[in-house]
């Protein structure tokens, strides 16, 4: 099943019937095992690569180069290329990797947790037709990818949809502004960039986020009963924030459910912070906090796309435009203080998704 992460992981609910799709969702509500410190996986978008970290107090002062695990540079399977590394989704120990280059093509591809080794190429097709509509070119449809049964869901963020297709790339169904019936949706629904699995109540939805010009958003979609073939198995149940306000929510990535079930995190790119939004729209929580003092010098976020918990009371951020991932004490206060930076790894050129490896599951050993 999905790996689940800390305090706040991709998934929310409790246990309950099957969906009708065999690949589970992730399903936090049930606590951790003890914790035994934690690794980190993350994607470096501009240097095509995942890299797994060793993270906790041990590390905090070692060696940088001490904490690398292993890392997957792209160039081993296809050479010098455009296509960067974006999402990361982690089933049982395989990682599947989005990349794509934003003029040309993408594809995707999946790891072996443990060791780093590449397990399966995936590719998407040019020229691919969804539902009757003209030929759209499918080049750039793996921002995100993460598997479905035996299918696969993918953000094809530059055609502005997300895609259900085969693992042979043949077109099931899309979510986009041909589907939505909403008419708000229908009209502005652009540019999603990460999708995700989650369970609440027992039932399977998906989440989406989605940063356009105008159109700044994290969706929720519930199982539907699709009228005609092709039309999408998700019917549109939550969006915050209910209309585009940048104030509100600007250039958003990487949604993630809590594990208590109430609502999700998202980094607020575009305002330099991460959120804390419950299902019925409320913001509970903001890091850095609404009252603290703007963060300085090494404690001052700058595009973040990722935001990860521990149960130790830390945050690690994927603070992309200072090309890092960095670690922050929230034990006292959510405000980011340069004493509260625990640990960085610099040079990590657009770091974009992290995902959290406990080391009770023998995977550090």
């Amino acid at each position: 099943m999905f790996f689940a992460p800390l305090l706040v992981g991709a998934c929310a609910g409790d246990d309950g019937a099957d969906s009708d799709k065999d690949a589970p969702a992730k399903d936090d509500s049930k606590p951790a095992a003890e914790n035994l410190g934690y690794d980190l996986l993350a994607s470096v978008t501009d240097l095509q690569q995942v890299l797994r970290l060793r993270l906790g107090p041990d590390a905090r002062d070692a060696d940088p180069d001490a904490v690398v695990v292993w890392t997957f540079h792209q160039s081993e399977i296809w050479g010098e290329n455009p296509i960067k590394t974006h999402g990361l989704n982690l089933v049982d120990e395989t990682i599947y990797v989005g990349a794509l280059d934003y003029f040309t093509e993408g594809v995707a591809y999946t790891l072996d947790v443990k060791t780093g080794a590449l397990v399966e190429e995936l590719y998407a097709p040019n020229n691919l037709k969804y539902g009757g509509e003209p030929t759209r070119t499918n080049t750039r449809a793996t921002h995100n990818i993460i598997p479905w049964g035996d299918e696969l869901i993918s953000s094809d963020t530059h055609n502005n949809r997300v895609l259900g297709v085969s693992r042979a790339w043949e077109p099931r169904w899309e979510i986009s502004t041909e589907t939505l019936t909403d008419p708000y949706m229908s009209g502005l629904f652009s540019n999603p960039n990460d999708v995700e699995l989650i369970l609440r109540d027992g039932v399977e939805h998906l989440m989406v986020s989605a940063r356009g010009d105008n159109f700044n958003h994290v969706m929720l979609f519930e199982p539907a009963v699709p009228e005609r073939d092709g039309d999408p198995p998700w019917s549109l149940v939550f969006r915050y924030p209910e209309h585009n306000d940048t104030t509100l929510l600007h250039q958003n990535h990487n949604p993630r459910a809590l594990a208590d079930g109430s609502g999700f995190t998202v980094s607020d790119s575009g305002n330099n912070r991460i959120l804390f939004i419950t299902w019925d729209g409320e913001v509970t929580r903001q890091i850095p906090g609404p009252g603290c003092p703007a963060p300085k010098a090494r404690a001052a976020l700058d595009w973040p796309r990722d935001a990860v918990f521990t149960p130790e009371g830390t945050m690690l951020v994927a603070d992309s435009h200072n090309d890092r991932v960095v670690e922050f004490d929230l034990r006292e206060d959510d405000c980011l203080d340069e004493e509260d930076v625990l640990w960085a790894r610099s040079g990590l050129v657009e770091t974009y998704n992290l995902v959290l490896l406990p080391h009770a599951d023998g995977w550090a050993e």
